[in-house]
C-alpha cells in the first residue's frame, strides 16, 4: 500500500505580507491550482469609471491601491473588495485614473492562495495571486464585446470562450481583501477551493444543520 500513496502537500507560498501594522498572519492556509502546468483566468475584477486608485513607488517596486468589484467561477454575483497590485522595478502598471468607461481586468496566474491577518479585533480575509498577468478589457458601447462583469464571467467561466483583451501586462501580486470579519464571529477557515467549485445543496444543508446543532448561526 504504501508504494501507492502520494502526498498532496503543496509548500505554502510567502505572502509577502508587511507584519509590522499587524498582530498577526495566518500564512497560506489554502490554495487552488486549476491547471498545474499553465495558467488560467482566476478572478475577474471591475473597475468603476474615474477610480480612485491610490499609486505608490518605491526604488524597486509600484504599487496601485483602489476598490473594485469582484467575481471568481463560482460568484453568483459580484462583491465590492479591496485590492492591491505590485509590481517590480520602475516600470508603471497599465490602469487608467481617469476612464471614460467602467472597465474589467482579469487576473490570470497558476495558482490563487488564501490567508488571514489580524489587526486588533477584525480578521481580514485575503487572497492572492503570485506572478500573474493581468488582462484589460474596455468598455466601448460602439464595439462589440462583454459589457460587463458578470458578461464576462459567463463567457470565461460558464462558456469556456477564449476572449480577446485589450492590454495585457504582467505583475507580481495580486491581493484581494475579501472581508473584514469580527474575532468573535470568525469561527471556521475559508477555503479557496468554495470560490471556485460549486457546493452540492445536499451539503450546503448538512453544514448549516451542523452550525445550528452547536448554536452557531
Amino acid at each position: 500500500m504504501a508504494e501507492n500513496l502520494t502526498m498532496s502537500f503543496k509548500t505554502p507560498l510567502p505572502m509577502r505580507v508587511d507584519t509590522s501594522t499587524l498582530d498577526e498572519c495566518s500564512g497560506e492556509l489554502s490554495r487552488h491550482t486549476p491547471t498545474p502546468l499553465g495558467i488560467s483566468p482566476l478572478c475577474i475584477l471591475e473597475i468603476e469609471k474615474n477610480p480612485r486608485i491610490i499609486d505608490r513607488q518605491s526604488a524597486n517596486h509600484y504599487f496601485l491601491r483602489f476598490n473594485a468589484f469582484f467575481m471568481v467561477p463560482s460568484s453568483k454575483k459580484k462583491e465590492k473588495v479591496h485590492v492591491q497590485l505590485l509590481k517590480k522595478g520602475t516600470d508603471r502598471i497599465i490602469m487608467p485614473i481617469m476612464a471614460d468607461y467602467e472597465y474589467r481586468v482579469v487576473a490570470l496566474g497558476k495558482d490563487i492562495s488564501h490567508y488571514v491577518t489580524r489587526i486588533g479585533a477584525v480578521f481580514k480575509l485575503m487572497v492572492q495571486v503570485e506572478m500573474c498577468q493581468l488582462c484589460t478589457f474596455y468598455k466601448d458601447y460602439e464595439r462589440v464585446g462583454h459589457q460587463n462583469i458578470e458578461e464576462l464571467h459567463s463567457a470565461l467561466f460558464i462558456d469556456k470562450k477564449r476572449c480577446s483583451a485589450d492590454t495585457i501586462q504582467s505583475v507580481c501580486t495580486v491581493k484581494i481583501t475579501l472581508a473584514s470579519v469580527g474575532v468573535d464571529r470568525y469561527s471556521e477557515k475559508f477555503l479557496v477551493s468554495v470560490l471556485f467549485v460549486k457546493v452540492p445543496v445536499e451539503m450546503q444543508e448538512l453544514y448549516k444543520k451542523t452550525r445550528r446543532e452547536h448554536g452557531m448561526r
